[in-house]
């Protein structure tokens, strides 16, 4: 079991603010840290993501990396993904497609209250209402 699983399930199924929305532009990535899970944020489409900050491949920060295309390409050796999470590219091998198995931890994520909001589970409830 990880340790992230190991977590308590009543915050680990909840939503927690990772950034504020109008501080991630497109094209651009983010960090943060929730229940000791460090996160890359990014925005393609207009849409944000929030995954885990680990490419697969030899666990580098996938927040050192950029964003070009509507994908996010690791800085260490370049391995592409796209917004799903799945990796596309293998730059050493380009004539390879990447298995199923080289994908991201992605996390579910909304836009709420200005606030960008992920939750690292499955969500017990709907992002809080604030009057």
């Amino acid at each position: 079991m990880s340790s992230l699983q190991q977590r308590d399930p009543l915050l680990l199924n909840d939503w927690h603010v990772v950034g504020r929305s109008a501080d991630l532009r497109e094209g651009e990535l983010g960090r943060s840290r929730v229940l000791g899970e460090d996160l890359v944020i990014w925005r393609a489409g207009g849409r944000a993501n929030v995954w885990q900050d680990l490419c697969v491949h030899r666990g580098s920060r996938l927040s050192l990396g950029r964003v070009a295309d509507q994908r996010l390409t690791c800085a260490y050796h370049g391995w592409t993904y796209d917004v799903s999470g799945q990796c596309v590219k293998f730059p050493s091998h380009p004539e390879q497609r990447p298995p199923p198995t080289a994908h991201v931890a992605t996390y579910k994520t909304k836009e709420v209250h200005g606030s960008l909001c992920a939750c690292l589970g499955e969500p017990a409830n709907d992002v809080p209402e604030f009057n």
